[in-house]
């Protein structure tokens, strides 16, 4: 998460691109919400299908049949569909969320469990920060905890086109979440917790050759070290959540714990929020690397919350990218690395060996191939 060069678009193409979109944004608002996801929805299944993104999808499904192999082939391909008709529905809710994310309906589109993990240690100040996944609508993580008054800052690249990148970062702050540029941004993490706001860091993306590989659905995955920074310079408490969409209104809205609440109206959109786990400094503080547990822990936390939904899944993501130097350089898997998985408290000596052959096959994969990257 360190600087980089960033390459705009060049100026004079801005304002006719910028209006150009705003317009384009400005349709979905036009139909009533049902209609314009239905339109998306399809939209987005007529794309999955279309020759025009037929490697993709092959891609797609490649990565959806690694992490569920005991799946028939038309699960997956259904799975698949289901991640691009998630994605146009995604849309909709995106641009429209300004209009349903306020003080005064919020509670109509999201709930939350009555308690979850870490949310103690939100409500009464202490450090924290949320770690979510391109899963469901990770828009409304940060969203969600801002309508409970919780100054949010979620960590965001901006967009190349200057006029909607300005839009974004105004709308949302109208709502009580600032938006963060995530290049550089690591520096200003701990200040930023220290200061008693939550950064909301969405932290499934393939991190580079200088990751953390951690275990990630049976292989390894390149992982930010942010997180785990954070934590052990500021000893926060990391709150792994997602807003999943279920697929149906609940009657009570917000107020699940009572259950005479009466004049609640339906919530239109199905969301609900899922803070599976709280990762605090009592967990790790004993480890015998505690960036490692963290990272590897928070991974796993992903990879639960996607089990529960895995066609609301970025699996376009090339998660598995990036690979360790020992599969790159042939020289077998590190025993240090061996250990360091054993000791983790959910992993099994089988579960361990299964990780290590899996490398071994990955690393058979690159020198097959000539590459230092999988697909």
């Amino acid at each position: 998460m360190g600087g980089r060069l960033r390459r705009g678009l060049p100026a004079s193409a801005q304002a006719p691109l910028g209006l150009a979109v705003r317009a384009g944004l400005g349709l979905l608002q036009w139909p009533g919400l049902d209609s314009a996801e239905s339109m998306t929805r399809s939209v987005g299944g007529a794309f999955a299908a279309s020759p025009l993104n037929r490697k993709r999808r092959e891609k797609t499904k490649a990565r959806i049949a690694f992490a569920f192999p005991e799946w028939s082939d038309e699960r997956v391909e259904a799975c698949a569909e289901g991640v691009w008709r998630h994605l146009g529905q995604l849309a909709t809710e995106v641009v429209r969320a300004p209009r349903f994310m306020n003080e005064d309906v919020w509670f109509r589109h999201m709930t939350f469990e009555s308690r979850f993990p870490g949310l103690d240690d939100i409500l009464e100040g202490r450090p924290a920060v949320t770690v979510t996944a391109h899963l469901g609508n990770w828009e409304l993580v940060g969203h969600g905890i801002a309508m409970l008054g919780i100054p949010i800052q979620a960590l965001y690249r901006p967009l190349d086109l200057t006029a909607l990148d300005e839009w974004m970062r105004e709308v949302r702050a109208r709502r009580g979440m600032r938006l963060v540029d995530k290049f550089g941004a690591m520096r200003r993490l701990p200040a930023i917790v220290n200061g008693g706001a939550v950064p909301a860091i969405v932290a499934d993306q393939n991190a580079g050759e200088r990751g953390e590989f951690v275990p990630f659905f049976g292989r390894l995955a390149s992982s930010y070290k942010s997180v785990a920074s954070v934590l052990l310079r500021t000893r926060a408490t990391a709150v792994v959540g997602a807003v999943l969409r279920e697929g149906g209104a609940h009657a009570l809205g917000i107020d699940e714990v009572h259950d005479g609440a009466t004049g609640r109206r339906l919530d239109e959109l199905g969301y609900r929020t899922n803070m599976i786990s709280a990762i605090r400094y009592e967990d790790w503080k004993d480890q015998p690397d505690p960036a490692f547990y963290i990272t590897a822990r928070y991974r796993r936390e992903l990879e639960r919350l996607i089990r529960m939904a895995p066609d609301q899944y970025f699996w376009m993501h090339r998660c598995w990218k990036s690979r360790p130097v020992w599969e790159r350089e042939q020289t077998g898997f590190p025993q240090e690395l061996r250990e360091k998985l054993l000791a983790l408290p959910w992993m099994s000596a089988d579960e361990v060996e299964a990780i290590v052959e899996q490398s071994d096959r990955d690393a058979a994969e690159l020198a097959r191939r000539g590459t230092d990257r999988l697909d």
